[in-house]
């Protein structure tokens, strides 16, 4: 797991870091100078989602190779094992729709349960909320996040989707240095609270 979240964080970093510099490169028309500046805020909200959602794929494959039993999992990852495994049940109205989820909390306790880990976390538009429910999803510490609310919905994520969709949002040179430091940093943090959530075994229940 190490190894994949490092090498997954090296090779957007240095792209990052590549596009940033020809940016400030001073050859080249004001124009092409300015789409490419312009062209800096989808690739770097690119990286910064898709961070998320390879290294949030590696951490819950981690987890599920680790053949816990339902008993041994914090409640993040048993809800998610209860919702695919009962997800129909779930779905149903009245009180007879739990008896599924209680016949598995009750049968499925000793043995290594099955988690799904594809497909599981969406990062689409990825903003504040959206990061709040994939961290609440797999049991990391939003609270380090907290500062960056206001960059990431619009200095990151409003800026992408007005680019994205064809709208004059223009990026000043200043503005991009500060873009390209604090993607580095969402990226940093988030890989952080993957390794916090390992080396104190998070996602293991503390009821064991």
């Amino acid at each position: 797991l190490q190894s994949k979240i490092d090498d997954e964080r090296v090779w957007r970093i240095k792209e990052i870091a590549a596009l940033s510099s020809q940016c400030f490169q001073q050859a080249g028309s004001v124009s092409a100078s300015r789409a490419l500046r312009r062209s800096f805020i989808p690739i770097a909200y690119a990286h910064w989602e898709g961070f998320v959602k390879k290294s949030s794929h590696y951490y819950l494959e981690f987890v599920a190779m680790q053949g816990l039993p339902l008993k041994q999992l914090s409640s993040p990852f048993m809800s998610m094992y209860l919702v695919q495994k009962c997800a129909l049940s779930l779905s149903q109205k009245g009180s007879y729709s739990l008896t599924e989820v209680c016949n598995t909390l009750m049968t499925n306790n000793d043995g290594p349960v099955r988690l799904i880990y594809n497909d599981v976390i969406w990062t689409d538009n990825l903003n504040s909320d959206v990061l709040r429910a994939i961290c609440e999803t797999l049991g990391l510490d939003y609270g380090n996040f907290e500062l960056k609310k206001l960059f990431i919905d619009v200095g990151l994520v409003k800026k992408r989707n007005k680019i994205a969709h064809g709208e004059l949002q223009d990026v000043e040179a200043n503005e991009l240095e500060d873009i390209k430091v604090q993607v580095v940093n969402l990226i940093d943090i988030f890989k952080t609270e993957i390794e916090n959530a390992v080396a104190l075994s998070k996602f293991k229940s503390a009821r064991t």
